[in-house]
């Protein structure tokens, strides 16, 4: 039996290179985009993309990993030694059976990108909560908008403006510069309305303490921040590092296996907005998700000869691009990639779905055949 466990993870998408040979395209898929997709404001930027492969038993024949003696130990105990991951194998021995070493290959990928997951919700939250502590401030400034206002020293002078903050918001006079609001502490101290009552002068003048408040309070929340996010923010970097070396190290031990040139790449690059490139990889749908507008790739399938390296997939020019939904609203994206010289690649089961922290992802099963003339099964996951 063949041990092959599908997983969540992540690495990425973008820059330069030819445009690379088309193939065809299989259907078949599952997730979901319904009335939800409204709240997301989608870019058409891919900001996460991975492809990996897992290895068949025969390809772990003789392999063994163990992080410490790779230098990856703080990194390991970072994603692994916690909650679940304490049942986590840390070392892959030599002397195990090769379909326990497939299996353990492909839980710690499957574990690692759980983590990943795992941490990205943390600083989402931590995030959000210092978010509802900027948007404290505006509603405060708005219940001091000023009307004509003129400076004298340090102070501005004015008059009271509409008491309803949808007049002032609509008011094209506003734009002429008729009406100031605050945009600090500082600034909301400096307001003297000719007009204010002696309650509102005091309302002003609470209101100046509770916008101190608030920024002293922010200031603490932004340190507490700061520390929150130290470990998930590691977690998250350690995670890649693990996983492109594990993967790495199946490859060399295929070298040695079949030979020089024989290897097999369980890892391909795909470029991603965190590589900073020129080149951005996008995919974009039309307003009402019934088609695909722009697709395009710009990734390394470890191609041998004119077609190596980093290379530009137009997927909207490949007439054999499948994008359709099911009877149940699933929507379903497939294609293939391949080259004359024996790859070729399978893109099966891409599943749209959205998240309110990941925003839309694209996960599926993918199929790569090597120059070995051998199909092995992986996972494609693009994030938006």
């Amino acid at each position: 039996m063949k041990i092959l466990t599908m997983i969540f993870l992540t690495m990425l998408l973008s820059s330069c290179g030819r445009e690379a040979p088309i193939a065809q395209a299989f259907p078949k898929t599952f997730a979901r985009i319904d009335a939800l997709s409204e709240k997301f404001n989608f870019d058409n930027k891919i900001k996460d993309a991975s492809v990996i492969v897992y290895p068949w038993p025969e390809d772990l024949q003789n392999f063994f990993y163990n992080p410490q003696e790779r230098g990856l130990q703080s990194d390991w105990a970072t994603v692994f030694l916690g909650g679940g991951g304490r049942r986590t194998p840390l070392i892959i021995k030599k002397e195990d059976n090769n379909y326990k070493k497939a299996h353990d290959v492909a839980f710690l990928i499957y574990a690692a990108g759980a983590s990943k997951d795992l941490a990205s919700e943390e600083i989402f939250k931590i995030e959000k909560k210092l978010e509802r502590l900027n948007n404290q401030l505006g509603p405060l400034f708005k219940k001091h908008i000023c009307y004509n206002p003129h400076k004298v020293g340090a102070k501005t002078h004015c008059k009271r403006s509409y008491d309803n903050y949808e007049n002032y918001d609509n008011d094209a006079s506003r734009m002429q510069g008729n009406f100031k609001i605050a945009t600090s502490c500082g600034e909301l101290r400096g307001l003297i309305f000719s007009d204010y009552s002696e309650e509102e002068n005091q309302l002003l003048k609470n209101d100046v303490e509770e916008c101190r408040r608030i920024l002293a309070t922010q200031q603490q929340v932004r340190d507490e921040v700061a520390q929150q996010r130290e470990g998930p923010t590691n977690t998250k970097r350690a995670v890649k590092g693990i996983v492109v070396d594990l993967l790495n190290s199946a490859y060399q031990n295929t070298l040695v296996l079949y030979g020089e040139g024989a290897g097999i790449p369980f890892f391909h690059q795909v470029l991603s907005t965190a590589d900073e490139t020129e080149n951005i990889s996008t995919l974009k749908f039309s307003s009402d998700f019934s088609s695909i507008e722009e697709f395009k790739l710009y990734a390394d399938f470890s191609l041998k000869g004119e077609y190596g390296g980093i290379q530009e997939y137009d997927l909207v020019k490949n007439p054999t691009l499948v994008f359709w939904t099911n009877d149940l609203g699933i929507k379903l994206i497939n294609f293939e990639i391949a080259d004359d010289l024996g790859f070729r690649l399978i893109a099966k089961d891409i599943a749209l779905s959205l998240h309110p922290i990941f925003g839309m992802r694209l996960v599926g099963d993918v199929f790569i055949t090597h120059y070995d003339g051998v199909e092995r099964k992986g996972v494609l996951k693009l994030e938006l």
